[in-house]
């Protein structure tokens, strides 16, 4: 069981959600188990965000989890994925955006 494998009363739990219904709903129900089974914490990162309209939708849709970071939409990063290429080969501003996010939230 994941519970069993990986709480710590000191743990976070990073939900990425997408600025769409269907995840949202998804990001709602993992943060609900995340709470059930004692977590503390359970953080949202908002990604393939490409307008501040996107994050406006996260928020009011889950307003009493906290948005830890976001992280922009980026055919660049999604050829990447694709390819099996590592991020930071990817040269357009949307991927250096994301990786500057993503190293934030590591942070």
């Amino acid at each position: 069981r994941f519970y069993d494998a990986y709480y710590q009363p000191n743990n976070a739990l990073l939900v990425v959600v997408d600025p769409t219904s269907s995840s949202v709903e998804t990001a709602h129900r993992i943060a609900r188990l995340a709470t059930d089974i004692g977590l503390r914490r359970v953080l949202l990162v908002a990604n393939r965000i490409t307008a501040p309209t996107d994050l406006d939708f996260i928020k009011e849709r889950l307003p009493d989890l906290e948005l830890a970071g976001a992280i922009p939409y980026s055919p660049g990063v999604l050829a990447a994925e694709r390819d099996g290429r590592p991020l930071v080969e990817e040269a357009d501003e949307a991927a250096q955006e994301a990786r500057l996010a993503l190293a934030a939230l590591a942070e």
